[in-house]
């Protein structure tokens, strides 16, 4: 295999593929790309989910949409009708099969299955050293997010909460979801003095994604989620009878600490170490595709990647702040 490559992607998660998807798709497509990661995505992961209005993601990578919101407090409830806006899901397993097949069938990118373990600038190329060896490029995109990175800048000038979650996907016998309508906010659970509700994403009658949130500054302890789970599913859903086909676990940064888009001219920071998640909801899959468009498009009209990159307007900067200040005092309330 050759070393040099036009642009390299250390990671091959959401962010590394949509950006090499968006270059394929673009005036780029001629661009040689190497994506490292050090395992194959052969397993469902994780899902993203997203509020879109415009049709943004093609429909064969998304699994399920739902037009029909519900809200629940302990003493309150509504059903809302969601008019414009679909939410959607997108199943990890499902986006990494696509864009893996598109990326392979057009010859122009390779796939490595290795570590990266440096990424140093160099006067007009940068070096990525993974345990195999080092490979160059024009530009290295790195989306390898270690969450101890976040933690040590918690340095007491921002907000820094972690969204935590642990979600079952179980099946019934009986029929006890209504496929149609997904309850996103139920806050019939102790709070405990942070902000936690569970969200209930039916995909069919019988089947559901039941998912245990908590907004706080540190994690519980595994049984915790397990329990809650339990007694969210039997005691508040009333449904004994059922088996978890599968579990996913996940912890998100939320922080209103200014995002760091590069450590370099040539080493750009995506996905969630580029500050891609938006931090008072977590949402990040819709932002990485945005940021993707915005690369290609710098790279195509300036030669570099960070000229038309997102940033938050300042008024939603501050909606964010505000609401993660709520979530860390009175959270709980």
């Amino acid at each position: 295999m050759d070393s040099h490559f036009d642009f390299i992607m250390a990671g091959g998660g959401a962010a590394g593929l949509s950006l090499a998807l968006a270059m394929q798709e673009s005036g780029l497509k001629n661009k040689r790309i190497l994506i490292i990661d050090p395992e194959e995505k052969l397993r469902n992961d994780r899902t993203w989910c997203f509020w879109d209005s415009k049709d943004t993601i093609e429909p064969m990578v998304i699994h399920r949409t739902w037009k029909r919101l519900h809200f629940i407090a302990s003493n309150w409830s509504r059903l809302l009708e969601l008019e414009k806006y679909t939410y959607a899901m997108v199943r990890g397993v499902d986006y990494y099969q696509h864009a893996t097949q598109r990326l392979k069938k057009s010859g122009q990118v390779v796939f490595l299955k290795d570590s990266v373990v440096g990424v140093t600038q160099k006067t007009d190329r940068v070096e990525v050293a993974c345990e195999s060896g080092i490979y160059t490029a024009d530009y290295c995109f790195d989306s390898r997010f270690q969450f101890s990175d976040y933690a040590s800048a918690n340095d007491g000038s921002a907000h820094h909460l972690i969204q935590h979650f642990r979600g079952w996907e179980i099946e019934t016998p009986q029929l006890a979801f209504d496929p149609y309508s997904m309850t996103l906010f139920d806050f019939r659970t102790p709070q405990d003095d942070s902000m936690r509700f569970f969200y209930v994403l039916p995909l069919t009658e019988k089947r559901a994604l039941i998912e245990y949130t908590i907004f706080s500054e540190n994690l519980l302890p595994s049984q915790s989620y397990d329990s809650a789970l339990k007694s969210y599913i039997e005691t508040v859903l009333k449904i004994r009878n059922y088996h978890i086909l599968s579990v996913e676990d996940g912890k998100i940064p939320m922080t209103d600490r200014p995002a760091r888009l590069a450590e370099s001219d040539r080493h750009i920071l995506i996905g969630t170490r580029g500050g891609r998640v938006k931090p008072s909801s977590g949402y990040a899959f819709l932002r990485i595709q945005k940021d993707s468009r915005a690369i290609v498009r710098s790279l195509l009209e300036t030669g570099e990647p960070m000229k038309y990159r997102p940033r938050s307007p300042l008024a939603y900067a501050w909606f964010d702040r505000i609401m993660l200040h709520v979530m860390k005092h009175r959270g709980g309330q």
